[in-house]
């Protein structure tokens, strides 16, 4: 019989015997059961947003460049029963970022959630997408003091010139193998001849290739 709706369904059934026996060898006295109880869904497809689920934490001094992440596919397209389909709210990547210390590069296997965060059996379920790479960096911080010279002249001297920095040092971050030779951060030169009375003077944070700013 043929099946137009989903639902449950009773089909009868026809039994075969292998190619080499032939029907007249075999007497059937009897089936149980008689019918044979299905049930149909229909086949439903979606698009879904990967996402990141983060647990455990880098040891104390480092962070992760979260905002940076990097996935190779974005989002996953799903096809199958459309009660699995329609339950589906996202397809979630779990990594585990204890003790890490070191740039994360690998793939990942994602599963599928539904909107209580539970974990959807993936049975019957295609995807265009069987594991997702991902890059994430984690970052070293460091504290480092912040230097500049200054200039004199114009009438300015040591003995009649008080100059105070808001800040004595900042947080930076990057790789271990950068911030290792980053000791400070030099802002350059105060001029006070092109001064002509007190006020602020702004010098901008100029930092190596790699190392960025972690001061608020």
């Amino acid at each position: 019989s043929k099946i137009y709706e989903p639902g449950e369904h009773e089909i009868s059934y026809t039994q075969v015997f292998p190619g080499t026996v032939p029907d007249s060898a075999i007497e059937v006295q009897s089936r149980s059961p008689d019918t044979i109880r299905v049930t149909v869904e229909r086949k439903a497809s979606k698009k879904l947003n990967v996402e990141v689920e983060y647990r455990g934490a880098v040891p104390q001094g480092d962070l992760t460049d979260e905002a940076n992440i990097q996935l190779s596919a974005k989002t996953v397209h799903i096809s199958g029963p459309q009660s699995l389909v329609d339950a589906a709210v996202s397809a979630k990547i779990i990594i585990d970022l204890t003790n890490c210390t070191e740039t994360i590069s690998q793939y990942y296997q994602y599963s599928l959630v539904d909107a209580s965060g539970n974990l959807i059996t993936n049975e019957g379920i295609r995807s265009d997408v069987a594991f997702i790479h991902v890059s994430l960096q984690i970052r070293q911080l460091k504290e480092v003091p912040i230097t500049f010279d200054v200039i004199y002249g114009g009438g300015a001297t040591p003995f009649n010139t008080k100059i105070q920095v808001s800040m004595e040092s900042i947080q930076v971050s990057g790789h271990k193998n950068i911030l290792k030779d980053v000791a400070s951060v030099y802002l350059g030169e105060i001029v006070l001849a092109e001064k002509v009375d007190s006020g602020n003077i702004v010098l901008p944070v100029e930092l190596p290739s790699g190392v960025r700013n972690e001061t608020n």
